[in-house]
C-alpha cells in the first residue's frame, strides 16, 4: 500500500478518539509512522480501524475500508468499505467546534463513528457515516449496526431515520425515546419521537412548528400522538422570541401561573394571554383605546371588553365582570411607559372613557 502523510492520520485519528471520549469508553489510539492504517480504540471490547486504499488530489476525502474488530479474539465484526471518507483540513484540530455533540438538532458537522446504544438493550451499537450531503439539506447519512447475539447486524429501519430526516437521531435514556428532525426552509420544522419495538424505531408522537404567515413573533404547532391505533390531534400557538425585533415588551404574571403580554411589532400594538405552558389562549393585534388619565388601555374582542392596567384585566362581558389581578411584573417595566408610545392601532380616548 502507498504511504500517506501523517497529517490526514492525524485528523482521522482526533476525530476518531473525540468520539470515542464522547460516546465510547477511551482507549488511547495508535498509528504506525508510515503505514496506511488508523487504528483507533473504542471499548474494552472493540477497536476500530480504517484502511486507507486511495487519497483525492485535494487530499480533502479517500477510498478505504472501515473495520470493527473484537478485541479479545481480533475477529472481524464489521467490515464497511466507502469511497467517501471526509476529513477536516484545519491545523487546529483541537479546537472546541470539534467536538461534535448530537443534542442539538441544527446545522452541524458530526462524526464518522458513534459507538452507543441505540435500542436501550444496555449495549453498544454503531452508527457509520455513509455518504456526506445525501440526507436532507445536506446532513449527513448512517449505517447503523445494532449487537445482536455476538454479532453486530444491520438495521435497515434505523438507518432509514437518518435518510429521511436531517443527521443522526437523538437518544433519550431517561425516556426510552429517539428524537428525529427534519425541516423546510426556516419557517417550518419537524421533531418526531419513535419508542424500540422489536429492534424498530415506532413512531409515537410528531410536532410541526411553523412561523406566522403575517411575519409576527409567534409560532403555530400541530401536535400528533400515536397510541393504540388512534391519532391524537392538538393544535396551539405561542410568543417566539429569536429571531424578532419586539422593541417593547410589558408584560405580569396572574393567578394559576397565567401571563399577559403587550408587545410591539413593526409599530403595531399586539396582546397574549398564555397560560402556565406558555401556549396562547387569545391574542389580539385590533383597535386599542389608550386612557392616560386614567392608565388604562382596553380593547373589545367579540363583545368582549378588556381593559389593562398596571393593578391587573377588568374583563367584562355581555353578563358579568371579572377582574385578574396582576401578581407579578415580569418586565419591571413602567406601565405608563406603554400609554405615551404610538401604535398604528392604538387610539387615545380620555375623552370617550370618562
Amino acid at each position: 500500500m502507498k504511504k500517506y502523510t501523517n497529517k490526514i492520520f492525524k485528523v482521522l485519528l482526533i476525530i476518531g478518539l473525540l468520539t470515542s471520549m464522547l460516546y465510547g469508553e477511551f482507549k488511547k489510539g495508535s498509528i504506525a509512522e508510515g503505514n496506511s492504517e488508523l487504528e483507533i480504540g473504542f471499548t474494552e471490547k472493540y477497536d476500530a480501524k480504517i484502511i486507507i486504499e486511495s487519497i483525492s488530489k485535494d487530499r480533502t476525502e479517500c477510498v478505504g475500508i472501515f473495520l470493527i474488530i473484537e478485541r479479545k479474539t481480533k475477529k472481524r465484526m464489521l467490515t464497511i468499505h466507502s469511497n467517501h471518507i471526509y476529513f477536516e483540513s484545519d491545523e487546529n484540530l483541537l479546537e472546541e467546534n470539534m467536538i461534535y455533540h448530537i443534542s442539538d438538532f441544527s446545522f452541524r458537522e458530526e462524526n464518522i463513528i458513534y459507538f452507543q446504544d441505540f435500542n436501550f438493550d444496555g449495549k453498544k451499537d454503531v452508527a457509520v457515516l455513509d455518504e456526506e450531503e445525501f440526507g436532507p439539506y445536506g446532513s449527513s447519512v448512517y449505517k447503523i449496526y445494532l449487537q445482536d447475539g455476538g454479532k453486530l447486524k444491520y438495521s435497515p429501519e434505523f438507518s432509514q431515520l437518518t435518510q429521511e430526516y436531517m443527521g443522526l437521531f437523538e437518544v433519550n435514556y431517561k425516556r426510552k425515546i429517539i428524537t428525529a428532525f427534519t425541516k423546510s426552509g426556516c419557517s417550518w420544522h419537524q421533531y418526531v419521537e419513535f419508542e424500540v419495538v422489536d429492534n424498530e424505531p415506532m413512531i409515537v408522537k410528531v410536532v410541526e412548528e411553523e412561523s406566522d404567515i403575517r411575519d409576527i413573533p409567534i409560532m403555530h404547532y400541530l401536535e400528533k400522538t400515536f397510541a393504540n391505533n388512534k391519532t391524537v390531534e392538538k393544535k396551539y400557538s405561542a410568543i417566539y422570541d429569536d429571531g424578532f425585533d419586539k422593541s417593547f415588551e410589558y408584560s405580569f404574571r396572574v393567578e394559576g401561573d397565567n401571563k399577559m403580554f403587550l408587545f410591539e411589532y413593526h409599530k403595531q400594538l399586539y396582546y397574549a394571554f398564555t397560560n402556565s405552558k406558555n401556549i396562547i389562549k387569545l391574542l389580539y393585534s385590533g383597535d386599542f383605546k389608550c386612557n392616560k388619565k386614567r392608565q388604562t388601555l382596553s380593547f373589545t374582542n367579540y363583545r368582549v371588553k378588556y381593559e389593562i392596567s398596571k393593578r391587573g384585566i377588568l374583563v367584562t362581558t355581555p353578563t358579568k365582570r371579572v377582574f385578574i389581578k396582576a401578581i407579578i411584573d415580569l418586565e419591571k417595566r413602567d406601565f405608563s411607559e406603554l400609554l405615551n408610545l404610538n401604535f398604528t392601532n392604538m387610539k387615545r380616548s380620555d375623552i370617550l372613557s370618562k
